[in-house]
């Protein structure tokens, strides 16, 4: 499952077994934000990204974590209690798709 919000708002979760090709022309024309992105990049097919990976603008911390950076930049919790959830099955719970 790939999570994507684009600029205008807009936010899609992405079952990642299907064909991600309209996804991946899509972001061909803009700019990739996110956070730890490295992973989900590898599961799509090769392009030339302009990715900005905001995990490394926190050099204070080693690796830090998002639940880390949220904390400590915006003074919330990020509950990541279902990120380990089994995101293969079918259809996902709401509970999944409010976490993505």
């Amino acid at each position: 499952t790939i999570q994507v919000a684009l600029d205008d708002g807009r936010v899609f979760v992405v079952d990642g077994t299907l064909n991600l090709d309209p996804l991946v022309d899509a972001l061909s024309a803009r700019r990739v934000l996110g956070y730890g992105v490295g992973e989900d990049l590898k599961r799509l097919p090769r392009r030339d990204w302009s990715v900005d990976d905001l995990q490394r603008r926190f050099p204070r911390h080693k690796a830090p974590s998002l639940q880390r950076v949220v904390a400590e930049v915006l003074g919330e919790y990020v509950d990541k209690a279902l990120q380990r959830s089994d995101w293969d099955s079918r259809p996902l719970s709401s509970e999944q798709l409010r976490y993505a």
